[in-house]
């Protein structure tokens, strides 16, 4: 190697360490590397940024939150591209606002139902309440939601179904199942029975179901059966109103 190679490799070696000193935050490699691009910035530098401080995390939370659809791409690629265990605090962070954005965030709801099957639990609670804010189409949101009813993460669940109304109809079964489990918390089946009220009509056929629990040895179990059959409406009136009329004494 010859001396003029040598100092061509060291001269390279010091501009890239130079170019690495003054480009902290990524965004000349963002840019280069074809990054979401917010505000002037690519992800790695706001990923970078939500990994600092709380008050530096605080700062670039509501900057990304303020940013609107605008911001949507860079929170994608944080939440699809932040991997393992080290990345999960990203991938909530990313969630979180995704959800707060809600219809502006359309867009992100292949990544959110990818993130309800995280490795993560925080982070499979957050993408799962997200997914109506965001306006993801009940066929797809409806399953993904159903499947978690058996996991720890049933009552955010079932919220989030309840926002969907008739088009959850498909998950009444599995409703059903949760309110009959006594080994369940009791707040989970209140609000399984909950979640069967707000489908509305469409849950006529699960009466019989919620009127066996006007006996529960739980009085808020009593209470939201009750409420249920009310939200179902008039079309379970025949069926649900005369075991009602001795809950009046309770």
């Amino acid at each position: 190697m010859t001396r003029r190679v040598v100092v061509v490799i060291v001269v390279l070696l010091l501009i890239a360490g130079l170019g690495a000193i003054l480009d902290r935050n990524g965004a000349v490699v963002g840019r280069v590397a074809g990054d979401a691009m917010f505000e002037g910035y690519p992800t790695r530098s706001w990923a970078r940024r939500l990994g600092l401080g709380p008050a530096d995390k605080a700062t670039a939370l509501s900057a990304l939150e303020r940013g609107g659809p605008q911001a949507v791409p860079v929170l994608i690629e944080i939440l699809t591209g932040s991997r393992g265990t080290e990345g999960a605090n990203l991938r909530y962070s990313a969630v979180e606002v995704l959800g707060k954005l809600g219809a502006d965030a359309v867009s992100a709801g292949p990544a959110l139902l990818k993130a309800v099957e995280d490795d993560d639990p925080h982070v499979r609670a957050v993408a799962a309440a997200a997914l109506p804010r965001v306006e993801t189409p009940a066929e797809l949101a409806v399953p993904a939601l159903t499947k978690l009813l058996a996991s720890n993460h049933s009552v955010v669940a079932a919220r989030a179904l309840s926002v969907y109304r008739a088009q959850a109809a498909s998950a009444l079964p599995e409703l059903e199942a949760l309110l009959r489990d006594r080994n369940r918390e009791t707040e989970v089946r209140w609000y399984a029975a909950r979640t069967i009220g707000k489908i509305g009509p469409a849950a006529l056929g699960s009466v019989p179901a919620l009127i066996e629990h006007f006996s529960d040895r739980e009085a808020s179990i009593r209470e939201h059966v009750a409420e249920a059959i009310g939200d179902i409406g008039p079309s379970a009136a025949e069926v649900g109103v005369p075991p009602l009329i001795p809950l009046l004494q309770d």
